[in-house]
């Protein structure tokens, strides 16, 4: 059907389901512009806050990343909005993000760069149906197809032969939680199954959250799970409806304006706290800046999480995270799911390896790695805390002392 496949799991020549293809966009709210006004507050600490440190923000820095040309080039209206503290502007700018197709990914729920061989309905429809049947043959809900034996090993079937309501009900028995409702916080584009849009970013955050919740202890009552690099918050939303837990999500002061806004309108606002307040809840998400990580927050870690976000930032952002992961207690465990390409993203940058970066700095051990279920030329790894000494850096331990010194004046 399509000349570039390899985007696919199954074989995408085949005929498919009975699938169908929607989208929606966020009916306004009259709290819209409180939610706004609450996460420009939220934005404006976060910027005293890294003032104070006399750290370049992330949308001034020096250093470049891939992440450095999306907010300078592709968000300007949404800046604009931020900028001139417009409360009104920024609801608007949050409702209609992601309504237009984009090259990048990750903090929208539209037609993105994951379908840019060709930007279409009917490619996307049958690439996230794809991604769908595919997380149910990870789950063994669906057998592994025998390609090797051609029609008689079961080829094609997974696609052509299961309705898409019975495979979804049966994937969110498996897991134990919804995996989209049809009330939408952000423009979604997607399959509609039982009236609900399942975008291929909510399969791939279902899986992710599956596995955290497999991982982390049984026995721990309120478990801690960090994840590095959240995007939209939505592997958050998952494992806090499935058990009670404590997330934080570390990312880039804009990223955490969009997760804000999004998890404030899906999860409920009792639920999320943004940087500068303090909620009493032990059960919540925590949204906050990568810059505001303390010496010791991460002593009582029981998973840390990073997806497709470690390889596409600069590496002397990356090496401190990974230090300050050290100072978790023996047996935490570190779930990546990342690309291994290592193209350049500019003249004086290219993408990194996760591998070397723990390779390089130790503390952990590789516990798992294989090829990851859900998209093609990406790697997912399990590692393991060792009771190895924290070695660390010296502008780590720099800024540390800058944070520490803050709040102690």
């Amino acid at each position: 059907m399509y000349t570039f496949d390899r985007a696919f799991f199954q074989d995408p020549s085949l005929p498919y389901s009975s699938i169908s293809w929607a989208s929606d966009l966020p009916i306004p709210d009259i709290k819209d512009t409180q939610l706004a006004e609450r996460l420009l507050k939220a934005y404006d600490h976060t910027m005293e806050f890294e003032s104070s440190l006399a750290i370049n923000n992330s949308e001034k820095s020096d250093n470049v990343d891939l992440w450095n040309a999306i907010l300078r080039d592709h968000m300007n209206p949404l800046w604009t909005a931020i900028q001139d503290r417009n409360a009104n502007d920024l609801a608007k700018e949050l409702r209609e993000f992601g309504k237009n197709y984009t090259w990048f990914g990750g903090i929208n729920l539209g037609l993105d760069g994951y379908c840019h061989w060709e930007p279409t309905e009917e490619f996307a429809s049958h690439l996230y149906w794809d991604k769908l049947v595919t997380f149910g043959v990870s789950l063994g809900i669906l057998p592994v197809e025998g390609v090797e034996n051609g029609p008689s090993g079961n080829w094609g079937s997974n696609l052509k032969e299961n309705d898409p309501t019975e495979l979804l009900s049966k994937i969110e028995s498996k897991i134990g939680f919804p995996i989209a409702r049809r009330e939408v916080a952000l423009p979604t584009f997607g399959l509609s199954i039982d009236d609900r849009l399942i975008h291929y970013r909510h399969i791939n955050a279902a899986y992710v959250a599956n596995r955290i919740l497999n991982l982390t202890p049984k026995d721990t009552e309120t478990p801690s799970i960090v994840e590095i690099g959240g995007g939209l918050g939505l592997i958050a939303e998952y494992c806090l409806q499935a058990r009670p837990c404590y997330y934080r999500i570390y990312d880039l002061p804009i990223t955490n304006l969009l997760a804000g806004w999004f998890l404030l309108k899906s999860t409920g606002e009792k639920n999320i706290e943004l940087f500068g307040e303090n909620s009493p809840l032990q059960h919540k998400i925590s949204i906050l800046p990568g810059t505001s990580l303390l010496r010791g927050d991460f002593q009582n870690v029981d998973m840390f999480v990073n997806l497709d976000s470690f390889p596409e930032i600069h590496r002397e952002k990356a090496i401190p995270y990974l230090e300050e992961m050290k100072s978790s207690k023996f047996g935490a465990k570190f779930l990546s799911i990342n690309h291994e390409h290592l193209l350049p993203f500019s003249e004086d940058g290219h993408h990194l390896r996760v591998m070397d970066l723990i390779d390089e700095i130790g503390g952990f051990q590789s516990i798992a790695r294989s090829p990851y279920w859900l998209r093609t030329g990406y790697v997912e790894e399990l590692y393991e805390r060792t009771c190895e000494a924290s070695k660390r850096t010296e502008k780590t331990m720099s800024i540390l002392e800058k944070i520490k010194r803050y709040l102690r004046s």
